[in-house]
C-alpha cells in the first residue's frame, strides 16, 4: 500500500440530477395541492376566534379608522336582541410619528366616521367613541387604552365585534387587558366581503389572511 493512501481516501457519492431535482419538486407541489383544502383550513382557524358572545355591558365595534358594515350590522343585532347594551367605537387621535399600519388620521375625522355610521341606518350618537392615540403596535396599545377607558365608567363585561381575520388576535390581546382592569371580554367574529371560502382567490385576501397569520405569531411570543 502506498504511502499517501494513510492521507488521502477517495470517495463516491450519489447525486440527484436537474431533471430527477425537477421531478421531487413537483411531486411536492402535487401533494400540497392535494392537500390545500387541510392547510387552507388550517390558516383560518388560526387567525379565527371562537364566537363566544353573550350578555354584557358594552360591545365594541372593532373597525381601525373606520367601521365596516357587517361589523356594525353584526353589533347592532347584538344590541337589540339584548346580548349587548351600549356602543362603543375607537377614535383614533393623531400621533406625532406615522404608523407602521399606515393608518392616517384625516382632517375631519370625526365627521366622516358619522357618515360611515349613518350609510348603516344609525344614529353616530347611539356610538359612544373612546379617543385612542394611535401608536405602535396599533391592536396592543389600543386594548389597554379601551379597557382603561371601561373600567373608568364602571363597565364589566364586553362583546368584541371583529372581522374574523383579524378576531384572534384582538380577542386574545383584549382578554388579557380586560382581566387587569376586571372586565370579561367575548368575542363575535364576523364574516364581511372577505370570507373564510374566498380569501385565496384575491391579492387582498391573501396578503390580509398571510398578514395576520404572521401577526398572530407575533403576538403570540409577545403575550408569552
Amino acid at each position: 500500500m502506498k504511502i499517501h493512501h494513510y492521507f488521502i481516501q477517495r470517495k463516491t457519492s450519489w447525486r440527484l440530477t436537474w431533471f430527477s431535482k425537477l421531478v421531487v419538486a413537483l411531486f411536492l407541489l402535487f401533494l400540497v395541492f392535494l392537500s390545500r383544502n387541510f392547510w387552507l383550513n388550517c390558516a383560518t382557524s388560526f387567525i379565527t376566534a371562537r364566537d363566544t358572545a353573550r350578555q354584557a355591558d358594552a360591545i365594541l365595534i372593532e373597525g381601525w379608522k373606520y367601521p365596516h358594515g357587517s361589523i356594525i350590522r353584526a353589533s347592532l343585532e347584538l344590541q337589540s336582541q339584548g346580548i349587548g347594551k351600549h356602543l362603543f367605537f375607537v377614535e383614533y387621535l393623531p400621533f406625532h410619528t406615522s404608523s407602521a399600519t399606515d393608518l392616517e388620521i384625516p382632517r375631519n375625522y370625526h365627521e366622516m366616521l358619522n357618515l360611515y355610521f349613518k350609510s348603516d341606518n344609525i344614529d353616530p350618537k347611539m356610538v359612544k367613541r373612546i379617543p385612542v392615540e394611535l401608536k405602535d403596535p396599533v391592536t396592543w396599545n389600543t386594548a389597554f387604552a379601551v379597557m382603561e377607558a371601561l373600567a373608568a365608567q364602571g363597565y364589566r363585561s364586553m362583546i368584541l365585534v371583529s372581522p374574523w381575520h383579524h378576531s384572534r388576535r384582538s380577542c386574545d390581546v383584549y382578554t388579557i387587558a380586560g382581566k387587569k382592569k376586571g372586565i370579561e371580554v367575548t368575542c363575535r367574529p364576523v364574516e364581511g366581503g372577505l370570507r373564510k371560502d374566498n380569501w385565496w382567490k384575491s391579492h387582498v385576501g391573501m396578503s390580509t389572511v398571510m398578514g395576520e397569520v404572521v401577526k398572530r405569531i407575533y403576538y403570540i411570543f409577545r403575550i408569552s
